[in-house]
């Protein structure tokens, strides 16, 4: 990351003394379910000279297409520098959406802090296992990423078909 001037920690990045972070914002509106519920969010970005004071920038990716595997909302980012582009990492929700609802892992990617975002045509990367038993058959959410020996670790928050009504204590992580 220092070749590129940039220093990374995968939650705030620092580009030519700025900082850079990317969070979560559900905006009251007619699409947005049980507001002010994570679930149908947007990520935003906001930047700041010193890290302590900041100021929204506005969406840097909003809710998918209809019909497609995060058009209900998007939401706890992760950003990721490799190869010089930035990688963001999002937790996806389809429409309909109700307590029982799979989510998915995507990536979208930019060339700088600012944008614009293109989402990989390979997304959703992580998808909920097709074995209800498996710890993360319902939900794959809350990327966080770490690398370490040249590879690239995906460290999310998995739950349970079979278990998924009994709540968020049901919660258990995994790697990829």
């Amino acid at each position: 990351a220092a070749a590129y001037g940039l220093r990374v920690d995968n939650l705030v990045i620092e580009v030519d003394g700025t900082y850079y972070v990317w969070y979560s914002k559900v905006v009251k509106g007619p699409d947005v379910w049980g507001y002010p519920s994570g679930y149908s969010a947007e990520l935003f970005y906001a930047t700041s000279p010193d890290g302590l004071e900041w100021t929204e920038k506005g969406r840097a990716l909003g809710k998918g297409r209809a019909g497609e595997w995060d058009e209900h909302g998007v939401f706890t980012p992760n950003i990721l520098l490799a190869e010089g582009k930035l990688y963001l990492f999002y937790t996806g929700v389809p429409r309909p959406f109700d307590a029982a609802t799979k989510t998915a892992i995507g990536i979208a990617v930019a060339e700088k802090p600012e944008g614009p975002w293109t989402r990989l045509d390979a997304n959703p990367v992580l998808t909920p296992s097709e074995e209800p038993a498996a710890f993360d058959s319902m939900r794959c959410d809350d990327a966080a990423l770490i690398v370490r020996d040249g590879k690239y670790w995906l460290y999310y928050k998995g739950r349970c078909l079979e278990h998924g009504r009994g709540g968020p204590g049901r919660t258990r992580m995994g790697g990829a």
